[in-house]
């Protein structure tokens, strides 16, 4: 059976974490099996980190304010924790009710202590929208599966949302206002007859209208080895990756949008 809650407005510290982790282990030991991390993050102000080891994870969980994911898994058991800024996701497979409990037991309990103060309507910091346009290729579902999943961002893009009955000039305008950052990512499709490879033309449509809305820092080209470059694009700002591995730019991605909006 599983349990899952988010705890909002809230930010557990390190020792919660780690008498989760010890809660973890002491139910692997009297079911007799052996766990081991699974997923283990934490975002620096410039990077991602992963780990191996929970007590280094722990450690540097403790001096950084990114997100973070603390992933344990055994047989029969799955423990899932994703850190936002201002919550906190939990889930747990086990295998009976009070296994799960106890557990839970110490998220509710720290989650009153460690309620973040509630913003002032002034204070209230600008969050991104990212819109993401994209050709045929799948590979902008791994960057917004990864924005989305791992870091809390909401991302939008044809796909999303009611779009039947509206034209695509009006779903545009719609994109634009609602957007705040843009990632457009240029694959290359279009073969021409001299062998060259241009990107979609609708993705190039949209570089020029999100560049023109949001300023060319807030509307960043993404693109693939072996994309024709078209006219205008020297000098505009622009992150390259080997064809079909759009994750290469996930790090620098995330650096933009943090130069943009700052915590």
């Amino acid at each position: 059976m599983q349990k899952a809650k988010t705890f909002r407005e809230t930010r557990f510290p390190v020792e919660v974490l780690r008498e989760l982790v010890n809660q973890f282990v002491n139910i692997a030991t009297s079911l007799k099996v052996e766990w081991k991390p699974n997923g283990l993050t934490v975002d620096h102000p410039d990077a991602q980190w992963s780990y191996d080891d929970v007590d280094e994870f722990l450690a540097d969980y403790r001096v950084q304010s990114g997100n973070a994911i603390l992933d344990l898994r055994a047989t029969g058991l799955a423990l899932h924790v994703q850190v936002y800024e201002r919550y906190v996701y939990a889930s747990l497979d086990a295998p009976t009710r009070a296994a799960i409990e106890k557990v839970f037991s110490v998220l509710e309990a720290a989650a009153p202590k460690y309620q973040l103060p509630t913003e002032e309507p002034g204070e209230k910091r600008e969050l991104p929208v990212v819109f993401i346009g994209h050709g045929r290729s799948r590979a902008w579902r791994d960057l917004k599966d990864h924005l989305q999943d791992q870091h809390g961002i909401q991302v939008v893009a044809y796909e999303t949302g009611a779009r039947a009955g509206h034209t695509i000039r009006d779903i545009l305008e719609d994109l634009v206002k609602t957007s705040t950052f843009a990632l457009l990512v240029l694959t290359a499709e279009d073969e021409q007859a001299d062998g060259a490879v241009r990107a979609r033309q609708n993705v190039i449509h949209e570089t020029g209208l999100f560049q023109g809305a949001l300023g060319f820092s807030r509307a960043i080209m993404l693109l693939e080895q072996g994309v024709e470059n078209f006219s205008n694009v020297d000098g505009i700002q622009q992150i390259r990756f080997a064809a079909g591995s759009i994750r290469e730019t996930f790090g620098d991605v995330l650096a933009t949008l943090r130069r943009e909006f700052p915590r």
